[in-house]
């Protein structure tokens, strides 16, 4: 019997190992903001005095598959 997680309020990011150009994320993954799916980018940045920080990008919300009309 399958466990059943409560992921509200939730974030999971992994990293991508084969980017197609430098302006796509070094992780993707999707967050969970009162109940509602995003998708999630992020990338790993320095600032000027060498200290490493992510910036990121909250897309339109996930659309499961039994959803979609086709």
């Amino acid at each position: 019997m399958q466990k059943q997680y409560d992921n509200t309020n939730r974030f999971v990011l992994f990293r991508v190992d084969q980017k197609q150009s430098e302006k796509h994320p070094d992780f993707e993954g999707n967050i969970n903001i009162n109940g509602t799916d995003y998708f999630l980018d992020a990338w790993l940045n320095e600032d000027r005095n060498g200290k490493k920080y992510f910036s990121g990008k909250i897309g339109n919300p996930k659309t499961k598959k039994e959803d979609i009309p086709f």
